[in-house]
C-alpha cells in the first residue's frame, strides 16, 4: 500500500472512530483553592464538555467553548477558542498556551474564571491542549496573587453543536 493510501487510509479510521461518539463523560481532576474556596476533587462530569458554535458567515470561523467545572461548582471557567474542522481547539496536536491568553496566543481568545466570585487577582498559568477527536484533553494551572493556585487535568467529551451548517466553498465540515 502506498504511503498516500496509508495516509488517507487512516484518515478515514480515525473520522469513523470519531463518528462514533465521545467516548463516555468528561472526566479529570482538580487540586487547590482559589482564595479560600477549595476546588479539590473530580471535574463535573456532564457541566464539563467542548462544544462548537458554527460559524454565522463566510467571513468568520466556527468558535469552540471549553467549559469545565470542579468542586461540585466552586470554580466554573469558560474557554473560547476557534474550532478546528477535525474537532476541538487543537486536533492531533499537544501545545501549551499562556493563562490569561495574549496577544501571541493564537488558540485562546478568552479564559474566563465564571466561579467562584470572590477571588484574588489571577497573576498566571498555563495550559496544555491535546485533541484526540471528538475529545479534548489536556491540564491547566493557574496561580492568584494571594499564593493560592489550581492544577486541573481533563478529558472532555463533545457536547452539542450550536446552529446551522453555512457552504463556503472550503470542502465542508470534516467532524459531522
Amino acid at each position: 500500500m502506498s504511503l498516500v493510501a496509508r495516509c488517507l487510509w487512516g484518515l478515514f479510521l480515525s473520522l469513523s472512530v470519531a463518528a462514533c461518539g465521545d467516548g463516555g463523560p468528561s472526566t479529570g481532576q482538580c487540586t487547590g483553592r482559589i482564595g479560600t474556596t477549595p476546588v479539590d476533587g473530580p471535574i463535573d462530569s456532564e457541566a464539563s464538555q467542548i462544544h462548537r458554535i458554527r460559524k454565522t458567515s463566510c467571513a468568520t470561523v466556527d468558535t469552540a467553548i471549553f467549559e469545565l467545572s470542579s468542586g461540585g461548582g466552586a470554580m466554573k471557567i469558560r474557554g473560547v477558542g476557534p474550532w478546528s474542522n477535525v474537532g476541538g481547539m487543537v486536533a492531533y496536536t499537544t501545545a501549551t498556551y499562556p493563562l490569561p491568553p495574549t496577544s501571541e496566543s493564537t488558540i485562546l481568545r478568552s479564559w474566563e474564571l465564571l466561579s467562584p466570585t470572590s477571588r484574588p487577582s489571577f497573576s498566571s498559568g498555563t495550559i496544555t491542549l491535546h485533541s484526540v477527536p471528538p475529545r479534548q484533553q489536556g491540564s491547566f494551572q493557574m496561580r492568584f496573587d494571594d499564593g493560592s493556585a489550581v492544577d486541573c487535568s481533563f478529558d472532555l467529551r463533545r457536547g452539542e453543536t450550536e446552529g446551522e451548517d453555512i457552504d463556503c466553498g472550503d470542502g465542508g465540515d470534516f467532524d459531522d
